[in-house]
């Protein structure tokens, strides 16, 4: 038996929703910098990003475009379901809104599971999804939001303990308050923003490329063993 730590990608393929800015373009980075070969996704047109990244357009709603990218892979070893988003100012509480919000954050990375399996499969690979500490505290301006982060949560246990039998493991990773543009709104607000900061025992908002070294680790052999968690990253806010 190999009892030797590393963190060594090289070899390995990737594959980023939502990879060409903040988080999931912090995690591509790392990933690449590890040695694997990072392609990332998005809505628009594909080609290559500015920094290089194979560009593949995905639509988390559309089971015929998720297939599409899917049948360009001829395997995969490495899954991080980024994409999503939300909208504030009580705007959720909207019933087609919450629908909408839903089904981006929790049915789009299940599709998006469902088609690389195969790929999975084949390479014993893994699935890291990215949710939110919303899944655990309440967000009352999010509530769809929220409650498909909990749900994709809870998606991770299960295939987790479904799919572990192929040699597939599945880890979450719970970023607290991260300066991206999907929070660019609330760092607007100098008030709100100080106290986000005054929230988290480090007493500051987090960066992208915090939240990328726990991607690097639940993608390598370092975590061969961890399987069906979730990684909190909050500055302690959770705490």
């Amino acid at each position: 038996m190999d009892d030797h730590v590393s963190f060594n990608l090289a070899g390995k393929t990737a594959l980023v929703t939502g990879g060409r800015r903040g988080i999931g373009l912090a995690i591509a980075l790392a990933l690449r910098d590890h040695g694997a070969e990072v392609s990332v996704t998005g809505v628009s047109n594909g080609g290559q990003t500015e920094q290089g990244f194979s560009f593949r357009q995905m639509d988390l709603g559309d089971c015929e475009s998720i297939k599409t990218v899917a049948t360009d892979f001829n395997g995969l070893d490495i899954l991080i379901n980024n994409a999503g988003a939300l909208v504030r100012d009580d705007r959720e509480y909207d019933p087609p809104m919450f629908d909408r919000i839903v089904d981006l954050n929790l049915n789009g990375p299940y599709r998006v599971c469902h088609a690389f399996f195969p790929h999975l499969k084949a390479r014993r690979g893994c699935i890291i999804n990215i949710v939110s500490v919303a899944a655990f505290v309440a967000s009352t301006e999010c509530p769809a939001y929220g409650a498909a982060k909990a749900g994709t949560v809870m998606l991770t246990r299960t295939l987790a303990r479904r799919w572990g039998r192929h040699g597939i493991r599945v880890n979450a990773i719970a970023p607290g308050w991260i300066s991206t543009d999907m929070n660019a709104t609330v760092r607007q607000d100098a008030e709100a923003t100080a106290q986000i900061a005054d929230s988290t025992a480090l007493g500051r908002w987090g960066r992208p490329h915090e939240i990328a070294g726990a991607a690097v680790y639940l993608a390598s052999s370092a975590s061969s063993y961890a399987t069906g968690g979730c990684i909190v990253i909050d500055g302690g806010q959770m705490a």
